[in-house]
C-alpha cells in the first residue's frame, strides 16, 4: 500500500516539480489590535512582498479547525520562488523594518518556512 500512494503521490508531483522548488512562509497569528496592525504592520510589510515577487496564497482570519488544535486569529501563506528567495525577503532590511509594528500588535507568532513537497526516499 505505501508503495501505491508513494507512487501516487509521485505521479501527481511530476507536472509540480518542472516548476522551480517553491518557498512558503506560514504565520499563525493572534492579532490583538487589528487597525494598528494593518495599518502599521500592513502598510511597512506588504510592499516588501511585493518588491520579493511573493505570492500571499492566504491572509485573513476565520481558520477552521478540522483537527486538534490551532491558536490565534489570523493565518498567513505566503509563496516564494524558492527558499533563498524568502530567506533574502525574511532577513531584509525594509521587512526587518516591519517586524516591530508586527510584534506590538500581536501576541502569538507562530511562524514557520518550509519547502514544497519533497518525495520521501
Amino acid at each position: 500500500m505505501k508503495s501505491f500512494l508513494l507512487g501516487a503521490v509521485a505521479a501527481m508531483s511530476l507536472p509540480m516539480m518542472a516548476m522551480a522548488d517553491p518557498a512558503y512562509f506560514i504565520a499563525q497569528i493572534q492579532v490583538d489590535d487589528w487597525d494598528r496592525f494593518i495599518g502599521e504592520y500592513g502598510s511597512v510589510a506588504l510592499p516588501t512582498l511585493m518588491e520579493h515577487n511573493a505570492k500571499i496564497l492566504v491572509g485573513g482570519p476565520g481558520a477552521t479547525v478540522l483537527e486538534g488544535q490551532w491558536a490565534g486569529n489570523h493565518t498567513v501563506v505566503l509563496e516564494f520562488e524558492n527558499r533563498e528567495a524568502l530567506d533574502t525577503w525574511y532577513a531584509s532590511p525594509e521587512y526587518q523594518a516591519a517586524r516591530p509594528f508586527r510584534d506590538a500588535t500581536t501576541s502569538l507568532n507562530n511562524i514557520v518556512a518550509t519547502e514544497a513537497f519533497v518525495m520521501p526516499e
